[in-house]
């Protein structure tokens, strides 16, 4: 027991460690090397950088495949750290290559252990690749063989040695091509999905300036606590529970980001107040100057209300506290919350959606307006990209979060 006990408090402090943004690996960078015996010399050049792929990422798996049809090698990363999985394309494609499929009869049938040897017209070379399963730590990358060649030569020939103990020898192959060999017959051209020049895959591309990339729709929506603050007169009070649906604005008077906000759903007030949406802009300045007097809180407050015609007040350490660890419990890495952030309350008080950077009131009559949909529905709303999901939406664990 004593032992369970020690393995449990391990991994609750890794667990923690993780989920604090800490890196296994010192946030050493991904690393790509290039092999130059192309280029007549013996040895690999460091083109991480070059290349784009050194990402500050925890990698754990690499898995490479053709995923585009272009012709060439793409690879799919996990890491431990977000994203959790990455998509990296390879847009070299000169029609260079290869590739061979193939499927056993007597083997068996992913032909698994086979191995194809590829000579070279011109340099005599040959080239070897083996059909394995399970290459790597967590990954499995493609069965289908993948050769390179160089751009002045041709495949004169090959064989085959399959698992069974067949030796298969086949003439000339085309490069550029891609090949299904079953065993016993003659190589068969596989007609790729796509052209290489019209092949083309969705992207997903981030961007600083789009609110949206920042939102997270909670599938689930669950009860909030209580968030009370305090006053201009210095007096406490709560958010109000009024039917409406509430926006808590966590700002303060040195964040221009946090003021161009308020600004901008100020003019959009109309918008907001026609889709049943009431904005509480709660000010963290005193949480990091608690000798601040109430003279100052009152005239900084007054002139916040320029900025627009919403309830103002400061916030309670509590407060923030208690919004951290509502966005600990969403988001596995538990970061600082930033500045402007945003939590849209539901007319009953459960957590509809958390905005972290600047929103806008388009966005938010959006949310609502999705409000009451089911949970497999809002979670397609809030997703980037379309997907199959595995499970069906969770509700949140008010226990575990309470306990935090």
């Amino acid at each position: 027991m004593a032992g369970d006990s020690a393995g449990q408090h391990a991994g609750r402090l890794l667990r923690e460690f993780v989920r604090g943004g800490k890196s296994f690996s010192g946030r050493e960078q991904n690393c790509c090397f290039l092999n130059m015996r192309s280029a007549g010399e013996n040895r690999w050049a460091n083109v991480s950088a070059l290349s784009g792929v050194d990402f500050p990422d925890d990698g754990r798996a690499i898995a490479i495949t053709d995923w585009d049809d272009d012709g060439d090698l793409d690879a799919w990363t996990v890491n431990r750290s977000g994203p959790q999985v990455r998509f990296l394309q390879n847009d070299l494609n000169k029609n260079l290559f290869v590739a061979f499929r193939l499927r056993g009869t007597r083997c068996n049938r992913d032909a698994i252990g086979a191995r194809v040897q590829l000579r070279l017209q011109n340099s005599k070379q040959t080239l070897v690749k083996t059909v394995r399963a399970g290459d790597g730590y967590l990954s499995q990358s493609s069965k289908a063989l993948h050769f390179g060649v160089p751009a002045d030569e041709q495949v004169a020939g090959g064989l085959i040695r399959w698992p069974s103990g067949r030796i298969q020898v086949f003439g000339s192959v085309q490069v550029g091509k891609k090949y299904l060999v079953v065993e016993g017959q003659a190589p068969a051209v596989l007609q790729r999905t796509q052209p290489a020049s019209q092949a083309s895959v969705k992207t997903h591309t981030q961007s600083n300036d789009s609110a949206d990339e920042r939102r997270v729709l909670i599938s689930v929506p669950f009860a909030m606590p209580q968030l009370r603050f305090q006053t201009a007169d210095g007096d406490d009070a709560q958010v109000r529970q009024n039917g409406k649906h509430q926006l808590i604005n966590l700002w303060a008077s040195w964040c221009e980001p946090c003021q161009k906000e308020l600004a901008q759903l100020a003019q959009d007030t109309a918008m907001l107040s026609a889709a049943g949406v009431e904005v509480t802009a709660v000010c963290v300045d005193r949480l990091s100057n608690e000798n601040a007097s109430s003279d100052v809180a009152r005239e900084d407050l007054t002139n916040s209300r320029s900025l627009g015609p919403f309830e103002f007040g400061y916030a309670h350490p509590k407060t923030v506290d208690i919004l951290q660890v509502v966005n600990n419990h969403v988001f596995d890495i538990h970061r600082s919350l930033p500045l402007p952030c945003s939590f849209l309350l539901g007319p009953n008080g459960d957590l509809q959606a958390i905005y972290k950077g600047p929103t806008t009131a388009a966005q938010i009559v959006s949310d609502v307006k999705n409000s009451n949909d089911d949970p497999e529905v809002r979670r397609m709303h809030g997703s980037h990209f379309t997907g199959r999901w595995s499970a069906k939406p969770r509700s949140a664990r008010l226990l575990s979060m309470g306990t935090s």
